[in-house]
């Protein structure tokens, strides 16, 4: 009987050691109202997502994988959800580093990084403030993305603009500011959740639950929504070519909002997206 008892308290040790390993890489379960999901760690989901310039972009058990430690900085790059626009929502991303001076950033309401730019806007009389990278579209349009829409960015090392800011936005009160305050550190090995919310002319960001930024965009060109230039609205992730390690993704899902006029703007019918899942819950 005692042989018999210590061989059930060992199989029943096993089996709980294998579910609670599950537990930590298996994605959610509960529904998030709402939400739909871009990214779900499938391979069908990261087909969606398309690279604009060059750089490491890989997926990896179940998460998108960027930066390297080339220290080229012509393979900076950018990887974009690429089916469609979005106006106004709520964008919730799980991300981690494997080292404190790990960079990336998550991008927002930008132009179509593969669509080449007008001459006449390149070559305004405000061309040099409002479009800085122009030489390099042509080559790397992880610039357009850049000078058209705006980086959350993760850096925790930033002496300014870390993690949770919008970035190159200056700090303060006055119009074209953020309020940015730092949130908590990042622990390498670590996942972390962004939320990101645009209303209107107006960002949000929350780290791990802290709100560490709100801004709001005075710059008409830049920053659109879709509903007033179908050529803006993108989503994207950045890739770093100075990284000791590197920074991954997973779990990118999002709840559309109604516009700030009012209008809704509804996910469209077979765009593939998936009904997203709580990343709280996990089961085997």
């Amino acid at each position: 009987v005692l042989v018999s008892l210590t061989i059930l308290v060992t199989v029943a040790a096993l089996a709980m050691g294998r579910h609670t390993a599950a537990q930590d890489a298996t994605p959610a379960t509960l529904a998030e109202p709402g939400f739909v999901s871009l990214f779900d760690g499938t391979q069908e989901s990261f087909a969606a997502w398309q690279t604009a310039g060059p750089g490491r972009v890989e997926l990896v058990d179940g998460a998108i994988s960027t930066g390297s430690s080339t220290e080229e900085f012509a393979e900076l790059g950018l990887l974009y959800y690429a089916p469609r626009t979005f106006a106004d929502y709520v964008l919730r991303v799980e991300f981690r580093v494997t080292d404190p001076a790990d960079n990336s950033g998550v991008f927002v309401r930008f132009r179509d990084p593969l669509a080449p730019l007008p001459k006449e806007e390149l070559s305004g009389p405000d061309a040099d403030r409002l479009y800085p990278n122009r030489d390099s579209y042509a080559v790397n349009g992880s610039w357009i993305a850049a000078d058209t829409g705006f980086e959350v960015a993760i850096e925790d090392v930033a002496a300014d603009n870390s993690t949770g800011a919008i970035y190159d936005i200056p700090v303060g009160g006055a119009s074209g500011q953020q309020d940015f305050q730092r949130g908590p550190a990042l622990v390498p090995g670590e996942w972390n959740d962004l939320e990101i919310e645009v209303v209107g002319d107006t960002y949000t960001v929350r780290l791990n639950g802290q709100q560490t930024t709100r801004f709001t965009n005075p710059e008409s060109r830049r920053g659109k929504s879709p509903s007033d230039d179908p050529r803006f609205g993108y989503i994207g992730l950045q890739t770093y070519p100075f990284n000791p390690g590197q920074v991954d993704f997973r779990n990118i899902r999002i709840r559309e909002l109604p516009a700030a006029d009012g209008a809704a703007t509804p996910m469209p019918q077979g765009s593939g997206h998936r009904e997203a899942r709580d990343p709280r819950h996990r089961v085997t």
